[in-house]
């Protein structure tokens, strides 16, 4: 099994470049891609919870309706 730092060598040399600078550029390159990740994560849980909250308030709305036909229902009996 080759090491991490194997294939970082065998990157380097492909790209004519030493073994070190290319370990940075794909550290870096790692960590951009994890950033944009976990913000799409973050968005779409944001996107779910409006969602939510918005069915939520749909439900509250119409239970007070039902209760006050209810209370309507009562009064007329």
């Amino acid at each position: 099994m080759m090491s991490f730092y194997d294939a970082n060598a065998r990157i380097a040399h492909a790209h004519g470049k030493g073994h070190l600078p290319a370990l940075p550029k794909v550290m870096s390159d790692l960590k951009d891609k994890a950033k944009e990740k976990i913000e799409d994560a973050a968005d779409a849980a944001k996107k779910a919870t409006g969602k939510v909250v918005d069915k939520s308030k749909d439900v509250a709305h119409s239970a007070g309706k039902k209760m006050e036909q209810g209370g309507k229902w009562l009064q007329d009996a």
